[in-house]
């Protein structure tokens, strides 16, 4: 899920724009602090999305800081403190773990295989703290490996859907901090980002996919552009409809400017690189600005 659920900077005020380094910071900090300088390798913007809704909803008492990293060493940077930003690192930890294993296992991937080694223990600790979710995780991931190594590049059986829900159950569970009133909405929220993702992942590892004949469930389907970009529609469209039962009022405009425009960003871009090398391009759609943000129920264009 790396890279895809980020903000849209472009229809952000300074303020929010500060705000979300604010969070970032906080995450990478907590990162440190809980798992060692190592882990703050594989900070992705992905949870400090989930550390804003969570914040946002379990409003848990934030504080405001002031720190200094090897990015950073004069002056420091404001980062913001909290429980669910602390939770929002350690599943850091577990995605990032799991993602290196995935890289190694497929890819025979050298760094990953190190850079696994070097999170084992501090998944360890992880799930220590945290072992529903991080077995949730761990079982649907075990599944979507099987799914694709059951489904050959090339072969009848397809497994792309089964996959996609699969991951979208992991996100659930990844988004689901506490067992409350509020869990079957995230749940809901995760897993249709978590299928938005997955198919997200498969469009940009197209090309790279149909080279080494890694397994990508799109290379066993006729779908076009834009058919892909429908599917995708539908799943944004969900993601947002859960987020908006959601009682989110701080940072509401920041959260939406992902959820509206900022998770299509990537597909733009591959869109517009395919276009240029195409006799037909792909027309491309705004990533936020020529967008309405306040016709919220359009999920996402």
């Amino acid at each position: 899920m790396f890279g895809i659920v980020i903000p849209n900077n472009e229809v952000l005020s300074e303020a929010e724009r500060a705000r979300y380094r604010q969070v970032y910071c906080g995450v990478c900090h907590a990162l440190k602090e809980r798992s060692g300088q190592v882990s703050r390798l594989s900070l992705s913007n992905d949870l400090t999305f989930l550390a804003l809704v969570l914040s946002s909803l379990y409003e848990d008492g934030e504080l405001t800081d002031h720190g200094a990293c090897a990015f950073h060493p004069i002056g420091g940077r404001s980062l913001a403190r909290s429980a669910c930003i602390d939770y929002a690192a350690d599943m850091n930890v577990v995605m990032a773990y799991r993602k290196s294993l995935d890289d190694w296992t497929d890819d025979g991937s050298r760094a990953a295989r190190l850079y696994a080694k070097a999170l084992e223990a501090r998944y360890r600790d992880v799930e220590a703290r945290w072992p529903v979710q991080c077995r949730a995780i761990e079982l649907g991931l075990d599944r979507i490996e099987l799914i694709e190594r059951s489904c050959p590049v090339g072969g009848e059986a397809f497994g792309g859907d089964e996959a996609a829900r699969c991951f979208g159950a992991v996100l659930g569970e990844l988004f689901a901090y506490r067992e409350d009133r509020w869990a079957p909405l995230l749940r809901e929220l995760g897993f249709w980002l978590g299928q938005f993702v997955y198919v997200m992942d498969a469009v940009l590892d197209r090309e790279q996919d149909a080279r080494t004949g890694s397994y990508n469930p799109l290379l066993q389907t006729g779908l076009s552009v834009e058919e892909v970009r429908g599917v995708l529609s539908g799943y944004a469209a969900w993601a947002a409809a859960a987020f908006e039962k959601l009682p989110l009022v701080k940072d509401a405009h920041l959260m939406r400017s992902v959820l509206y425009s900022g998770i299509w960003a990537t597909f733009n871009e591959t869109c517009e690189a395919t276009s240029s090398r195409d006799t037909a391009p792909v027309q491309r759609r705004g990533t936020g600005t020529e967008q309405d943000e306040g016709a919220r129920s359009r999920a996402a264009r």
